[in-house]
């Protein structure tokens, strides 16, 4: 059999000319993996500020307008959802947004055959795999898109027609695809494949010594990250433990807030803000901490980690995880064997863990060790790679 030509419709894509837009890198690095072993991947995104020419490997990108080029900025530099929620105007951008991909994919669907079109986001872009009536759909889910899916009756009816339009489904945890099914019983074949870390993994051999006094946070700074709680249990840990040390990593409509949160603890000395990093850099941090901290929670409007990124990362470095039991956490973080899981919103609890830990070196050692192994088995790019492909060809088998 051929191998298979596969569109992929989704947000956004990195552009050369923006490096400092880091938009989705996992998935960029997991459809390349894929590639390798023989689908031929294109890519279906909006453009950015009036850019739409990309150089023609590794992939070749079909970019398309829906703005003046200074309007053009409702992707790229962040998520659409919180782009949306930060300037409430943007919303006008989303029915041209839509229609100028709909537009393009009816004219890539008129002059390309297509074996499989995956679309990541299916809410709302299943919208853009209309004209594609007779080819293998596959949707991805990644979880912002599934709650606010779920957090609307009038937007889950209104969708429901275009999700069950799917061949298959793929979520990023168990915990998604629970909460898809409870709402869509009636659905394909629905798997689960996590999305790999960002980072390019050196070697263990090449990592900079361990700080053990050292606790990291990585990730945006907002409300579900929970950087306020783990402040608060830092606060605790430095009554405990004088000599540790916080290092958060990451920007966002939080960050002056959490800031003055930490000075009016009393404790914004012990820790170090360091804005976001290059991924290179980011590489560098992992291996230091004796502990990466990951006290997301479950927000009002049903969001939370779908999966957990940063805690995959950390594993693949080796390094103890501190996490919440929330979302797909509990799904990369098995507790007291890769690392430690304690309730959402208890800065008390997480405290706890933290002081437990830094106060127990061979127990890091030991979750340590355990977390790299799960880390290779479970969420490594090359073996989430071959599983994409292999899920391509099934797929397009079916069109044949």
């Amino acid at each position: 059999m051929a191998p298979p030509r596969v569109l992929v419709i989704t947000t956004a894509y990195p552009l050369p000319h923006h490096p400092e837009f880091p938009i989705t890198p996992w998935l960029w690095q997991l459809l390349e993996e894929a590639q390798k072993h023989g689908p031929r991947i294109e890519i279906l995104a909006s453009a950015y500020q009036g850019f739409t020419q990309d150089p023609p490997e590794p992939f070749r990108v079909h970019r398309y307008r829906y703005a003046p080029a200074r309007l053009e900025t409702l992707t790229h530099r962040t998520a659409i959802y919180d782009a949306l929620k930060q300037n409430p105007a943007r919303w006008a951008l989303v029915p041209p947004l839509l229609l100028g991909g709909l537009v393009r994919a009816a004219h890539l669907q008129r002059h390309t055959r297509y074996d499989v079109v995956h679309v990541h986001w299916p809410l709302p872009f299943a919208l853009l795999a209309l004209p594609f009536r007779h080819t293998p759909l596959l949707y991805t889910f990644h979880g912002s898109d599934l709650a606010f899916l779920i957090g609307s009756g009038k937007v889950r009816r209104a969708f429901a027609p275009l999700i069950r339009r799917a061949t298959a489904i793929t979520v990023n945890s168990r915990f998604t695809r629970q909460r898809l099914l409870r709402y869509f019983p009636d659905l394909p074949r629905v798997e689960v494949l996590p999305m790999p870390p960002a980072l390019q993994i050196p070697p263990p051999e090449t990592w900079p010594p361990r700080d053990p006094h050292r606790i990291l946070f990585v990730g945006r700074f907002i409300e579900l990250k929970g950087g306020h709680v783990l402040l608060q249990a830092f606060a605790r840990v430095l009554r405990a433990i004088p000599e540790a040390h916080l290092v958060m990593i990451g920007s966002g409509p939080e960050e002056e807030t959490w800031k003055t949160l930490a000075r009016q603890l009393g404790v914004a000395s012990r820790i170090t803000f360091r804005g976001s990093l290059p991924a290179q850099q980011l590489a560098d941090e992992y291996p230091r901490a004796a502990i990466v901290a990951v006290p997301s929670y479950e927000i009002g409007t049903g969001q939370t980690e779908a999966l957990g990124v940063v805690a995959i990362e950390a594993q693949a470095f080796g390094t103890p995880v501190v996490a919440s039991r929330t979302g797909g956490l509990p799904e990369v973080v098995l507790h007291e064997k890769t690392g430690l899981l304690v309730p959402e919103r208890d800065p008390e609890a997480l405290a706890r863990a933290l002081i437990r830990l830094l106060r127990d070196a061979e127990l890091r050692r030991r979750l340590g060790e355990a977390a790299r192994k799960h880390y290779e088995q479970h969420f490594s790019v090359q073996s989430l790679g071959r599983r994409l492909a292999d899920l391509y060809q099934l797929l397009a088998s079916r069109r044949n």
